[in-house]
């Protein structure tokens, strides 16, 4: 009798640690699936990303040839770096936040940077 419950005690473990370990390597598949539900009815706001986007971020973490931490965000097929300023962080190089922006805000942050801060 204590071999059959050694083997049965030993199934439900089996099968726990199974569970455990299929959640933790689903678990950016299952966070998707219940955001698509508790947000179905909402809409991003403005020039905020869809939520095909939004919920498809995950923060990367990367250490780097000098044994130092990089962080990412990433998205279908982009790894951005998170950058710390002055004012906090930044997400991508300047480079690529220069190339997201219209003109109305290229024009606005010359102006700022020559000093002028009318909007």
């Amino acid at each position: 009798m204590g071999l059959f419950n050694f083997i049965a005690s030993t199934k439900w473990t089996a099968k726990a640690l199974l569970i455990a370990y299929a959640t933790y390597v689903c678990h950016h598949e299952i966070d998707m699936a219940v955001n698509r539900i508790k947000y179905y009815y909402n809409k991003p706001e403005g020039e905020y990303v869809r939520k095909e986007q939004a919920f498809n971020l995950e923060i990367f973490y990367e250490v780097n040839g000098k044994g130092n931490l990089e962080t990412y965000v990433k998205n279908y097929s982009q790894r951005l770096p998170v950058l710390i300023r002055e004012n906090g962080i930044m997400v991508g190089t300047p480079e690529y936040v220069l190339s997201n922006l219209d003109d109305k805000e290229a024009d606005m942050l010359k102006k700022r940077s020559e000093g002028y801060y009318d909007e």
